[in-house]
Formats: C-alpha cells, structure tokens, sequence
C-alpha cells in the first residue's frame, strides 16, 4: 500500500496509482547493492525483487536486511564481490 506522500506525488506528476502494482521497484544504496548482487546469481531476479515490493512487511525492509531474512537461512555466507576493488581504492587510508 502507499503512503499518502507517495499517492500525492503520483497525482502531481499525472501518473496512476496502478503502476505501483504493476511495475514494483526497490531501491537499493550501494551498499545494498553488492548484498543484493550476490543473490542474483542464486535466486530469480523477479523473485528477489517482487517478493520484496509485494509484500507490505518486508517492502519497509532495507534490501540488505530482505535479502538476509527471506533468502540467507540454511544458505552459506556469498562472497564479497568486490572485495579487491574496495581493498585497492582504500589501501593507503591512513597512511
């Protein structure tokens, strides 16, 4: 369900409420991102993506903590994706 903010926003730009429903969305920090990236390899896009927009509880969820809750049990922690990038882009931190 939307929030009334986001139901004034969709009359303001002359769009209707059904797209909501019809084309559910999340989005995702950086961060987020490489959590929900490592999912993609294992479980359906449009599961991962939908079963968060569709359901009120977790649509509150931050992607991250979805995707540890629904997706993570009984699963074995997923490599870092990018772990060399990050380890290179803040070598020298502190130097």
């Amino acid at each position: 369900m939307a929030s009334s903010s986001l139901k004034a926003w969709l009359v303001l730009a002359w769009v209707s409420e059904a797209w909501l429903d019809e084309m559910p969305y999340s989005i995702l920090s950086a961060h987020e991102l490489e959590r929900a990236a490592r999912y993609f390899n294992e479980i359906d896009l449009t599961t991962l993506v939908l079963g968060r927009a569709r359901n009120k509880e977790y649509s509150r969820w931050g992607f991250a903590s979805y995707c540890s809750e629904v997706h993570g049990k009984n699963r074995p922690a997923l490599p870092r994706l990018f772990e060399e990038e990050h380890n290179a882009l803040f070598a020298n931190l502190g130097r």
